[in-house]
């Protein structure tokens, strides 16, 4: 019985007798199909003498599983064991070409990097803070982002994947791993998942809302002072100087940081 579907029936007394070996039971996309291994059909079947066996298809019968329970009591018998390889339409190993990919991603990030320390030093300027003092002034634009931002992580309102990666977190701890199985179907998204690890230590000091948004705050913070202070200087003279250019940056700020 599949999703209250029979596949294949037998009596009884025909399956606890020596002639039934096993049940084997395998499931695809487009079909499913049980069999009573040793059990023959019977003589009004459509096919008598043959394998008693059913398939249905037509529709995805593949079983949910939620967990594997008995009522049996007492000790395990030799032997007894089980196995289930679920969906894992998500999990997969990088090809040489999307690793050889991943690797020219990296250096090219490198790369940029030399390319924008080589046009800092164009102007002759050879020693340069890593935090200029200009990181520390803040003016009635910054005084503005700021402020926007903090109202908006007191009043704004949690967003559906917020509720997704709390629960993935909290629950990361006692299932021993940690796995989007809202998406994809527990696979992990490692790399890129790497912060879901950073807000589970971070919820047991309190899930609160207002406690577990902490680190999107500082996140926002942080890309506006990178904006206005490293990546708005950078696009020339006119840019620099643009009214128009720091409150649009703003704005991208506050789209951004208030979700």
């Amino acid at each position: 019985m599949v999703r209250n579907v029979p596949v294949v029936s037998a009596p009884l007394s025909q399956v606890l007798s020596p002639a039934c070996q096993q049940l084997t039971f395998t499931a695809h996309a487009d079909k499913v199909a049980a069999e009573f291994v040793g059990l023959k059909q019977g003589p009004n079947a459509e096919h008598p003498g043959e394998p008693l066996r059913g398939e249905r298809g037509g529709y995805d019968f593949r079983p949910q599983i939620v967990g594997v329970f008995t009522d049996l009591s007492g000790p395990t018998p030799p032997g007894l064991s089980f196995s289930a390889t679920v969906d894992t339409r998500y999990s997969s190993s990088p090809t040489p070409l999307k690793m050889a990919a991943m690797i020219l991603g990296l250096l090219s990030t490198a790369v940029a990097l030399v390319a924008l320390h080589v046009l800092d030093t164009a102007d002759g300027t050879r020693h340069r803070r890593i935090l200029p003092q200009r990181w520390w002034s803040i003016g009635g634009l910054d005084a503005l982002v700021i402020a926007v931002l903090v109202w908006w992580h007191f009043v704004g309102a949690n967003t559906s994947d917020d509720g997704y990666i709390l629960t993935m977190a909290r629950v990361s701890e006692h299932a021993g791993y940690m796995a989007n199985y809202y998406r994809w179907f527990g696979t992990p998204e490692a790399p890129f998942g790497w912060y879901y690890d950073l807000l589970a230590m971070w919820a047991h000091v309190s899930t609160a809302s207002v406690w577990m948004r902490l680190p999107t705050l500082a996140m926002a913070l942080t890309c506006w002072w990178l904006i206005s202070r490293e990546v708005i200087p950078r696009l020339g003279h006119a840019v620099k100087h643009s009214r128009a250019a720091a409150w649009t940056a703003a704005a991208c700020s506050w789209r951004c940081g208030c979700r």
